[in-house]
């Protein structure tokens, strides 16, 4: 994922989203934070959730990878495996859609669904 000054077209920072299922890895979509704190990162292949912290007045971004949230692999509140065949088949996020409070992040799935993640925390 490519972050760059729009006025400029001048790179500012490049990410490589973290290898997920099997290996694989696709920046598919990225969405900014309204407060401009963080970027939601769908690695659609991965099928995991990124998160990269933004600081625009320095122009310091930062891959938060203790926040990725493996779509494929993690665990419901409720208890339930998050991709489970016959209900969410395919978890691999498409767009990490940001609420104006820029605390909780929508996320489409590949496969059908939508998961609402609180992008604000670290798993």
């Amino acid at each position: 994922m490519l972050i760059l000054d729009a006025a400029t077209r001048t790179p500012l920072a490049c990410f490589q989203t973290a290898p997920g299922t099997g290996g694989a890895r696709q920046a598919h979509a990225a969405f900014p934070a309204p407060d401009d704190s963080y970027i939601l990162v769908a690695n659609q292949n991965g099928k995991q959730l990124e998160r990269i912290l933004t600081n625009y007045t320095t122009n310091t971004f930062t891959h938060d990878a203790a926040a990725t949230l493996n779509l494929a692999t993690c665990i419901t509140p409720n208890g339930v495996a998050c991709e489970f065949a016959g209900i969410r088949p395919d978890n691999a996020p498409i767009c990490p859609i940001i609420d104006s409070t820029s605390q909780l992040g929508f996320v489409t799935l590949r496969g059908g669904g939508l998961f609402v993640v609180d992008a604000t925390t670290t798993r």
